[in-house]
């Protein structure tokens, strides 16, 4: 054999060689680049997702607040009429007003159980509880005066409690998600 064919086909080998050196490089970062953009793609979904579970956290305790707000300005606004002197048929606006206000008070606190913490449940009771104590008073508003804004009082506290367990459960989310 010449050493000019010896020459080509040392040539044809190293270039074999180079080609599959790059062919298998090029796999190597075409795999490398798509398990990082997988990984980027999981952690992108993982924050939206919690950052939708965040906002539908907060829709539940404003729903609730929202709630608990109508149903105490309903019941603020008989109290006044009582303490003016109207006539007002309690019973009446106890069954048409303010019972079914307590419906949908337990509905936005059951949502909201679903999705919150122990401490943010215990709020809610509180909310809850406080409420059924001003409408057992609420319910006795005819028979002698009531010093309304104590249970207004009471019943902004216990709304209070929840949205500052809402407020540092949130912001203890938000902190440990930039760790």
């Amino acid at each position: 054999m010449s050493s000019e064919v010896l020459v080509g086909l040392v040539g044809a080998g190293a270039a074999l060689t180079g080609a599959l050196i790059g062919a298998g490089g090029a796999v190597l970062a075409a795999r490398h680049t798509a398990l990082g953009s997988r990984y980027q793609a999981d952690r992108q979904a993982a924050a939206q997702h919690e950052q939708w579970l965040r906002q539908s956290r907060l829709s539940a305790v404003v729903a609730v607040i929202q709630t608990v707000r109508t149903m105490r300005d309903a019941m603020t606004d008989v109290v006044a009429k009582i303490n003016r002197g109207e006539s007002v048929d309690i019973d009446a606006e106890w069954h048409i007003r303010i019972s079914p206000m307590f419906g949908e008070v337990s509905r936005c606190i059951d949502e909201l159980n679903l999705q919150v913490s122990e401490p943010l449940r215990y709020a809610a009771l509180g909310v809850t509880d406080q409420l059924q104590a001003s409408a057992a008073i609420f319910r006795t508003a005819h028979l002698a005066p009531v010093d309304w804004a104590s249970e207004i009082h009471l019943i902004n506290e216990a709304a209070r409690g929840l949205m500052e367990q809402a407020h540092a459960l949130f912001a203890l989310e938000e902190h440990s998600d930039r760790l």
